[in-house]
């Protein structure tokens, strides 16, 4: 018993100064105290009752063993105690190295969160130094954490959104003809989430990007209201159900897009290529043009069934091979109702 003692204390200093929680130590000891009680049961009493011994043997009882079975029982009281002693070391190795092995993830873990931490604040800092490489390195820093903590993507993804924002020039001020670097690298990350969810979270609303590379975006849902992207390169973009109101898109590029259902109400889509590439979709099903200024754009092959352009201009707008089945096309300007059927796809739904 005191060598277990001794044994216990030990073990319940070296856990203090490995820096275990007291919650910890207190169970490991209390498991330890388990198993000395168990075994001196088992060395004790159980193993007197199993061989029929009710109480110990008397001074006579003794007196009567041969000197031979007083070495064997010697011997076999030795070899029932190694074993004992061996079981008890590798029963309490088990329990320190399971404690152990717990203890060290719990460490990781929280020494995991905290290097997240870390690089959440440093990306973050870089993202307002004045040189623009810095920042940059913040924008791309923020999109390895993204990858690296799906738990933190939301907080990042909606840290770039703002930065988009904040770094876009001001309505009021004269765009440059194209984002800069660390913009554009940032939107870029923006626009391409993996999550199906996150572009009803992405609110780009009155940024200006004229000239930005949005080919691929996953922009479902989102809200680009008044926005400038004049001259924008945005094929095989993703706009169904995105909120596009007065947003100028004159002279982009949005081959093949699939944009049914969004809200293009009074956009400005002049020289826009909307037009149908190399047999692919492009789907305008239902989508708001109304007033949307469409002079010279092309839409060729577009499928703008059931769409709304009442009060469009489509002033040599290219409407060869369109299907305006079912589309609202009363007042609009630039080409009269013959036209329009000589060139597109028109049924008896379609209003003029």
């Amino acid at each position: 018993m005191v060598g277990t003692a001794v044994f216990l204390a030990a073990g319940w200093l070296l856990g203090l100064r490995l820096g275990f929680p007291i919650l910890w130590l207190e169970i490991m000891a209390c498991v330890g105290l388990a198993v000395v009680v168990v075994f001196w049961a088992l060395l004790g009493p159980v193993a007197r009752w199993m061989v029929g011994e009710q109480q110990p043997l008397h001074e006579g009882e003794l007196k009567d063993l041969t000197p031979k079975d007083r070495l064997e029982a010697v011997s076999s009281a030795r070899q029932t105690l190694m074993q004992s002693a061996t079981g008890m070391v590798v029963i309490a190795g088990v329990v320190f190295t399971a404690a152990g092995l717990t203890y060290t993830a719990r460490t990781l873990h929280t020494t995991g969160q905290g290097q997240i931490t870390d690089r959440y604040t440093k990306a973050v800092e870089q993202l307002a130094s004045k040189a623009i490489d810095i920042r940059l390195g913040g924008v791309y820093a923020l999109e390895r954490l993204a990858t690296d903590s799906p738990r933190d993507r939301n907080t990042v993804y909606a840290v770039l959104n703002a930065f988009v924002r904040e770094h876009s020039p001001k309505l009021q001020a004269k765009a440059p003809d194209r984002p800069a670097t660390d913009v554009q690298a940032a939107l870029s990350i923006v626009i391409h989430q993996d999550d199906p969810n996150a572009a009803d979270r992405i609110n780009l609303d009155r940024i200006q990007v004229p000239g930005a590379v949005l080919s691929g975006a996953k922009l479902s849902l989102a809200s680009l209201r008044d926005v400038n992207l004049r001259g924008a390169h945005s094929n095989w973009a993703d706009l169904n159900n995105a909120t596009l109101i007065r947003a100028d898109l004159t002279n982009a590029g949005l081959e093949n897009t699939d944009a049914h259902n969004a809200n293009l109400h009074h956009a400005k889509l002049a020289r826009t290529d909307l037009r149908l590439v190399n047999s692919h979709n492009a789907y305008m099903i239902g989508t708001n043009l109304r007033g949307a200024d469409l002079a010279m754009a092309d839409l060729g092959g577009v499928d703008l069934s059931s769409a709304d352009l009442r009060g469009a201009i489509l002033d040599m707008t290219n409407l060869n091979g369109a299907n305006l089945t079912g589309a609202d096309l009363r007042n609009v300007r630039g080409l009269s109702p013959d036209q329009i059927r000589k060139a597109a796809k028109t049924n008896k739904s379609t209003r003029f």
